[in-house]
């Protein structure tokens, strides 16, 4: 949706989790030598600063990235580090997105595609990434997008789905632009992120989903349904996951249900 825009959200407990298995699906590809492709679908600005007015109006950064600063789980340090760094300072007032993290932690060889409809969002994230030879800026629908890319030239990677779902149509298109994706490229990582809402449309995403190989689903539910307005939780569908990392994306979950849980 084109009102949409992620600044009022950045940084929020599904942020974290979301980010969290990002870098740990990203480490593993590098675990290998050769290049791979990643391809973000909803990309945003790239990188958002928590202390603007719009950040702030709803404050979610919060109880989201603020409420993980004295884990002393090695994920989370990990990723605070990560974030550390952009601020050139133990600070979290710029927060990268999923293309700044991937960005950050790219090797030379690694190649990035990322797609942004929004006309003012794709400006900034046009603006954020234009030094990086490496990386390339589509002014797309990212499920359109997303299919045009498969298959890249370079097929080990990763691809990251994650859409507004302000537009109920969202989870099926989200479901069938996977099915399609995997069936032109079965190499690549799917991560599809989503909201767990009081409607649970995303159960039907899953089930379309859960037919690919290699399906593993990582929810955080903070709290019962009826307690909040919005987001009771948030999820993550994988598709081709590693065996190596169900262990360590079910440490994840460990860590962040102890500090976000009700």
């Amino acid at each position: 949706m084109l009102s949409y825009k992620h600044i009022y959200h950045a940084g929020n407990f599904a942020d974290v989790h979301k980010h969290l298995i990002l870098i740990a699906l990203l480490k593993y590809l590098q675990q290998d030598p050769r290049p791979y492709t990643y391809i973000d679908t909803h990309s945003g600005s790239g990188i958002y600063d928590l202390s603007s007015a719009e950040a702030n109006k709803t404050s979610e950064y919060l109880d989201g990235i603020e409420a993980i600063k004295s884990s002393k789980d090695p994920a989370i340090i990990e990723y605070l580090s990560l974030i550390y760094e952009l601020n050139n300072a133990k600070s979290t007032r710029y927060y990268p997105g999923s293309p700044e993290i991937a960005t950050m932690l790219a090797r030379s060889d690694d190649i990035m595609h990322f797609c942004e409809l929004h006309n003012n969002e794709f400006k900034l994230l046009q603006n954020n990434y234009r030094k990086f030879k490496n990386v390339f800026v589509h002014h797309h629908n990212g499920f359109e997008g997303l299919l045009s890319l498969c298959p890249p030239k370079i097929r080990r990677g990763l691809v990251l789905i994650d859409p507004s779902y302000e537009i109920k149509s969202d989870y099926e298109e989200v479901a069938q632009t996977v099915i399609k994706a995997h069936k032109k490229w079965p190499e690549a990582i799917f991560a599809i992120w989503y909201p767990m809402l009081k409607a649970k449309r995303h159960e039907e995403m899953i089930k379309a989903v859960n037919k690919l190989p290699g399906v593993v689903i990582s929810d955080l539910v903070i709290c019962k349904p009826d307690e909040v307005r919005g987001m009771y939780g948030t999820g993550m569908i994988i598709v081709n996951t590693p065996e190596e990392l169900i262990g360590e994306i079910g440490v994840i979950e460990d860590a962040l249900n102890e500090i976000y849980c009700w």
